[in-house]
């Protein structure tokens, strides 16, 4: 960030760059009058609050952040949610996605009226049993369906309990349920990536994976900043199409955003099995043990809600080929 004055106007120019790999994301020039020493708090607060809107759009989920927004009048509770926000995406571990909740019940108490905090604060109960983060996954499913529930009858806005909600039911096997509740979280947020990749991966497993890379390459392409999720729902998704090489590719991509992802080494490993590349299968496989020295592919199979038996079968077989049990 810079800032220039001439004579009486004020520039300042803001940008973002990803730190990992210097990507430019986002720049903006903000210029303001200036009368008097007075203007500069006030000038702080407008830039402050512009890039802030800027960065919600550009980075978030476009009109849906606009709206979120618009749903705290509560000042401190906007605030207390956006921490939770900033915590919750970059969090790792157990310890750091329990603060973000802890801020985002924050928000609920100051503005109990506001449907984001329960909304966001059901997502971190899902997102902790998807990334095993839980000893009690029963429990949190249920907490996250009351805070969607919850979230839902204040008029939500996120989307968010719908795509909540969507995971449930597609563990539990009610697909058309699933699939009806993704509908609606992509209804309710139509520019958000997030809504879109979930929808792919339940459609891939609904055993229709062509409509599902539709989805997940719309996903990827929605936003300059995606999470290393997207991709591996596109490597699963081209691996159900058994368009093998770009799963490779797609899987590849996950793996540079994150090294720890399992679900794209799986694939790695299953489409070059099947590519007829047992070298580099059982290097992806050797990547999976190093990741998770327990994994099994009995509990594998049991957690992954194919609706087609035969799919998940094949998958399962060239995990053994490649040297996993």
């Amino acid at each position: 960030m810079s800032v220039r004055i001439l004579g009486r106007k004020i520039r300042v120019s803001a940008g973002l760059r990803e730190v990992s790999t210097g990507r430019h994301l986002w720049a903006e020039d903000l210029d303001r009058d200036l009368n008097d020493i007075g203007d500069l708090f006030a000038i702080q607060d407008e830039i402050t609050e512009e890039i802030v809107t800027a960065l919600d759009v550009k980075l978030l989920c476009g009109e849906a952040a606009r709206l979120v927004r618009k749903v705290f009048k509560n000042r401190a509770a906007l605030e207390s949610y956006y921490q939770g926000e900033q915590m919750l995406w970059r969090s790792t571990t157990r310890l750091e996605l329990g603060e973000a909740r802890r801020l985002f019940e924050e928000s609920i108490r100051l503005e109990p009226t506001a449907s984001v905090g329960y909304a966001v604060a059901a997502l971190t109960y899902w997102i902790e049993v998807v990334s095993g983060l839980t000893a009690t996954p029963g429990h949190s499913l249920e907490r996250a369906v009351e805070l969607a529930r919850e979230a839902l009858e204040l008029e939500d806005v996120t989307g968010f309990p719908h795509l909540v909600l969507a995971h449930v039911y597609l563990s539990r096997r009610a697909y058309d349920e699933a699939i009806a509740e993704v509908d609606r979280a992509v209804s309710t947020r139509p520019s958000c990536r997030g809504a879109y990749s979930l929808k792919a991966s339940v459609l891939n497993y609904l055993g229709r994976p062509g409509e599902a890379i539709e989805f997940a390459q719309y996903a990827v392409r929605l936003t300059p900043v995606h999470p290393p999720d997207y991709p591996a729902v596109l490597a699963s998704a081209y691996y159900g199409s058994e368009r093998h090489e770009e799963a490779i590719i797609a899987a590849r991509a996950s793996i540079e955003l994150d090294e720890t992802n399992l679900d794209s080494y799986l694939i790695l490993t299953a489409s070059n099995q099947i590519l007829g590349h047992p070298e580099e299968a059982q290097l992806a496989a050797k990547q999976v043990l190093k990741l998770k020295p327990e994994f099994s592919i009995a509990e594998f199979a049991k957690s992954q809600p194919y609706k087609e038996q035969g799919r998940l079968d094949r998958l399962t077989t060239q995990l053994r080929s490649a040297g996993l049990e």
